[in-house]
């Protein structure tokens, strides 16, 4: 095969193919039959994106798919609050090829801003919409603090308990006599920094709990 360059887009082209022998090298040259054939036009069209959703958000991290519609190399540029200060690695994709890009060290409990950059290998470019996500508060690892803890109303078989919670939750008391605790009342919801009352019921008189 013999190649042509340099050829000029959108433009229909002529050749035919000469050939002679080797010797003697006078020899004349043959033709053959003129055919033709048209140049391809030059690629103006940037890459489409699609399908573009953020997903397995965290605390810290997300990851974001997307489709473009012909090869190329994308990139997410990133940011909190509407900014694109951060981008991810320019990296190779195909054509109609669903991808992923993961967004790691993000912040907890932030807004964040991201959109696609694509370009194609002829050097179009295009820039998705922006979209957003928020990633999830950090996990809450600290127990509730009790405090103001007193039995009130003791009253022949029965008492009421009395505490504070540091922060909203669930709350129940485990009672016994004689430091054990093998009766226990059913679980309530408690509000932070908010009095709670929980009766107890049942006692024996005269023992202490």
């Amino acid at each position: 095969s013999i190649t042509l360059s340099g050829l000029t887009p959108s433009t229909p082209y002529y050749y035919r193919l000469a050939t002679r022998v080797l010797s003697p090298s006078t020899a004349e040259w043959s033709y053959t039959g003129e055919s033709t054939f048209t140049t391809a036009a030059p690629d103006t069209t940037a890459p489409t994106v699609s399908g573009v959703s953020a997903n397995n958000v965290t605390d810290t991290g997300a990851s974001i798919n997307f489709t473009i519609n012909e090869a190329g190399y994308v990139k997410i540029e990133y940011g909190p609050n509407n900014t694109f200060t951060l981008s991810t690695q320019e990296n190779s994709i195909s054509a109609g090829g669903a991808a992923t890009t993961g967004l790691p060290g993000l912040t907890a409990g932030t807004a964040y801003s991201y959109r696609i950059v694509a370009r194609d290998s002829a050097g179009n470019s295009s820039t998705s919409t922006s979209y957003t996500f928020t990633t999830t508060s950090p996990l809450d690892t600290t127990a509730p603090i009790i405090s103001a803890i007193a039995a009130i109303g003791i009253v022949g078989i029965s008492a009421n308990i009395t505490f504070t919670v540091s922060e909203s939750g669930y709350a129940k008391v485990e009672y016994g006599p004689s430091g054990t605790f093998g009766s226990v009342t059913s679980e309530i919801s408690v509000t932070a920094s908010s009095p709670t009352t929980i009766p107890i019921a049942g006692l024996t008189a005269g023992t202490t709990y």
